[in-house]
């Protein structure tokens, strides 16, 4: 069976007490979609037995500044200085949630962790207990 019009939601649980310009809810990436300058809305994509790759969080080597970003797609475009999706440094707990058209979906927790410095390799991500 294939899940039809699958949209993933990242909503943050709770973040660190710099973060102040986030919203509550972001639409993510899903791999193989092409990237756009839309900054709310989701792209769907259907899913059937094969893996689909779905992007969450992201760092770029040389980046300008510490900390990661939301894998939403205007910040995959290479707008990086973009507001709306950057998470300075630090812990943050968040619930991605696919929801499907023809199925009831599935979510999880997940802690993010953005890095301290400008190092691209030092971001983190585990799934809670």
């Amino acid at each position: 069976m294939t899940a039809t019009r699958c949209v993933a939601i990242l909503k943050i649980l709770s973040k660190p007490q710099n973060a102040t310009n986030l919203e509550p809810e972001y639409s993510l990436h899903w791999a193989g979609v092409d990237y756009t300058l839309q900054t709310t809305g989701a792209e769907p994509v259907d899913i059937g037995p094969e893996p689909r790759r779905l992007d969450v969080a992201f760092t770029q080597a040389g980046q300008p500044m510490s900390g990661c970003w939301i894998a939403m797609p205007i910040a995959l475009s290479g707008i990086l200085l973009m507001n709306q999706a950057y998470l300075p440094p630090g812990e943050y707990k968040v619930e991605i949630q696919a929801r499907c058209q023809n199925g009831k979906g599935d979510k999880g927790k997940f802690t993010i962790t953005s890095p301290q410095t400008r190092d691209w390799d030092m971001l983190d991500m585990n799934q809670d207990q």
